[in-house]
């Protein structure tokens, strides 16, 4: 079987009727008219492993980095997620404890990409930094769909200063879930990080380092594009004013107006 796209990709040998290698190369045109590509190098090879159920194991080589692993029977999504979230809410106040922070803290963000969103990276905002930031877009708010952006408050996860959160006790759990709900196309890595969220904005936080009266945490994505669904979930266990949206009106939504 031979194909040609983007660059040279080529499958074979075979095992009966499974292929075991993949070759991909890169490839460049040939500078004149037509599809005809020249392939330069090798660019990555895909090892295939099965056994009397099917597909077991793909693997890239050199590297050896597994690109799929069947999951080991037992393995459900529900059971993964909770052990995540665990372990999440057992790791993420004591990264935040080591972090630096300039006076009181008024929330930390749990952010990540929508593509690996168990990555999780931390970031204390200390509420001078807060105040910074509502003085540079206060009279300079990004209009969405006709509406203030509610982003331009809570773009933390730009900026500098993000630690990881150690998830390596349970790491073969997060990589097989996070294989598992790339293939499905489900959200509820996503969702997880809500619920963790949630789970630590009932936590006292004065005892892990100082923070504000309307202190939050919250997930956020690097692209911004759940952070309006997100907040609402995160936040719905939090202050009462986050809630009844007291404290002020710098949001548009009611669930997360009190956080500001």
């Amino acid at each position: 079987m031979e194909t040609f796209a983007a660059g040279d990709l080529r499958a074979g040998p075979r095992a009966g009727r499974h292929v075991t290698r993949i070759v991909h190369r890169y490839a460049r045109a040939t500078g004149k008219p037509g599809p005809r590509l020249f392939p330069l190098a090798p660019w990555e090879e895909l090892v295939a492993t099965y056994d009397d159920t099917g597909l077991l194991r793909l693997a890239s080589q050199p590297s050896g980095e597994v690109r799929y692993e069947r999951p080991p029977s037992g393995f459900t999504i529900d059971a993964a997620c909770a052990l995540v979230r665990r372990s999440l809410v057992t790791q993420i106040p004591a990264v935040v404890a080591d972090l630096p922070v300039d006076g009181p803290a008024c929330c930390v963000s749990l952010t990540y990409s929508s593509s690996h969103p168990l990555d999780v990276m931390l970031r204390v905002v200390s509420a001078e930094e807060r105040k910074s930031l509502i003085a540079e877009y206060t009279g300079n708010r990004t209009i969405v769909d006709g509406r203030p952006w509610i982003g331009d408050f809570w773009t933390f996860g730009d900026e500098p200063g993000e630690e990881p959160v150690d998830l390596s006790t349970v790491a073969d759990t997060v990589r097989l879930l996070t294989q598992e709900l790339s293939l499905a196309a489900d959200d509820r890595g996503r969702r997880l990080l809500c619920a963790v969220a949630a789970e630590l904005n009932t936590h006292d936080w004065s005892r892990v380092l100082p923070i504000t009266d309307d202190f939050v945490v919250y997930a956020v994505d690097l692209e911004m594009a759940d952070l309006e669904r997100n907040l609402p979930a995160c936040l719905r266990h939090g202050p009462p004013c986050c809630a009844t949206g007291a404290c002020c009106d710098r949001s548009p939504h009611p669930a997360t107006r009190g956080a500001w």
